[in-house]
């Protein structure tokens, strides 16, 4: 067994996770030939698909470990994790909110007509709630960082190689 920081297995599941991309788009890639009909049997294939398969296995299955030690090291800050998220997609939300008004021209209708849009949010109104929410974001992702780094668990030897 070894110690490690969150913040450190992060680094490991984010490595591991490129490898995983890497040698999916190697199996995609060297998987098939496409060679003339009396070259079939002479065909060799550059890159082993079977090595590959195995070795696909064998990083998901150490993903999913590296997941569960990061998972039960974050029970004591599940509840800023899922609010950073939330926070997060309400950010999103409040960036894409119409909160224009004024005079509208419909110019694909039939009939062109001039309409007034109302906004019961104004836009220096939703600036204001998403600057908070940032910097109520900001907070807990430093708070996050801070955890991360200050705490250590004991995870098998071979998932930091």
């Amino acid at each position: 067994m070894a110690k490690a920081n969150i913040a450190k297995l992060l680094k490991v599941k984010n490595r591991i996770t490129s490898e995983i991309v890497r040698v999916k788009n190697r199996l995609t890639t060297y998987n098939t030939l496409t060679v003339p009909q009396d070259s079939v049997d002479s065909t060799k294939f550059s890159v082993d698909a079977h090595e590959l398969m195995d070795e696909l296995v064998s990083l998901i299955d150490k993903l999913v470990r590296v997941k569960n030690a990061i998972n039960k090291a974050n029970v004591n800050a599940a509840d800023k994790i899922y609010r950073l998220s939330e926070t997060k997609g309400l950010i999103a939300y409040f960036e894409a909110l119409d909160c224009s008004s004024g005079r509208v021209v419909n110019r694909y209708s039939s009939t062109p007509s001039a309409e007034v849009k109302l906004s019961q949010i104004s836009i220096s109104e939703k600036d204001e709630m998403v600057k908070d929410l940032i910097k109520l974001s900001q907070d807990l992702q430093d708070d996050l960082d801070t955890y991360n780094h200050n705490t250590t668990i004991e995870v098998d030897e071979d998932l930091l190689l």
